[in-house]
């Protein structure tokens, strides 16, 4: 446009080449282009306003599905204007069986059905903690290898020790107590996880009775004096 300008302005000056007429080209242009973009950015914030019915009839025609999910939809976007998929990430279990990290964890996998309980706090203190073990044993996994292969400690001895760490400071923190010296029935199913991961541990030949005694008895010591 600046060219063509310069061009049209040199010939109606009767010069070969008008730099005025360049610079008239160069802001016209400038100004089409602008006014292109505002045009367009209005089209995309009136379909943000589309009503329901409407916006249910693009949402069909570039699915093709009578009824598409939200996940369709987007998706279907996507690949209409060209945005290529999010790359997943990768599962470290299902990359590396058996990485220190993958053992231990499918060893607390494991472990849950030992904790299987109808009492529904008991049951959510059971989920919780074992997410919580999860999450402590992946932020702990460059300790991982030395546990396993040189100290040659247990998996389930490992996943046990996170579910009695997170279920231990759970119980003493007062965070579940109904006031003080007394635990709510939330506290409860933390004290039920507590108890049963002692008694695993002894089952499983981790610690020993009075250990486990021990554990226990200082527990409610613990109980009483929090909250």
């Amino acid at each position: 446009m600046a060219i063509i300008g310069g061009f049209v302005g040199g010939e109606v000056m009767d010069m070969p080449f008008s730099i005025m007429g360049a610079f008239t080209g160069f802001i016209g242009s400038g100004a089409i282009m602008l006014g292109l973009g505002a045009y367009f950015t209005a089209q995309d914030q009136k379909n943000d306003d589309l009503p329901d019915d409407v916006r249910d009839v693009f949402d069909r025609m570039i699915t093709g599905k009578e009824n598409p999910t939200k996940a369709e939809i987007l998706e279907a976007k996507r690949r209409f204007h060209g945005v290529p998929p999010k790359p997943k990430m990768p599962d470290l279990k299902l990359r590396n069986k058996n990485s220190p990290l993958a053992i231990i964890l499918n060893s607390l996998d494991t472990l849950k059905s030992e904790y299987s309980n109808n009492d529904v706090y008991a049951a959510n203190a059971v989920q919780d903690t074992f997410e919580a073990a999860k999450r402590s044993i992946k932020l702990d996994k460059n300790e991982l290898h030395q546990y396993l292969n040189i100290d040659k400690r247990d998996p389930a001895e490992i996943a046990l020790t996170s579910l009695w760490n997170v279920s231990r400071d759970t119980v003493a923190s007062g965070g579940v107590h109904f006031y003080r010296a007394a635990l709510s029935d939330r506290g409860r199913g933390y004290l039920y996880v507590f108890n049963k991961t002692v008694d695993i541990l002894l089952e499983k030949g981790f610690i020993d009775e009075a250990e486990a005694k021990g554990n226990k008895k200082a527990i409610q010591q613990d109980i009483k004096n929090a909250g």
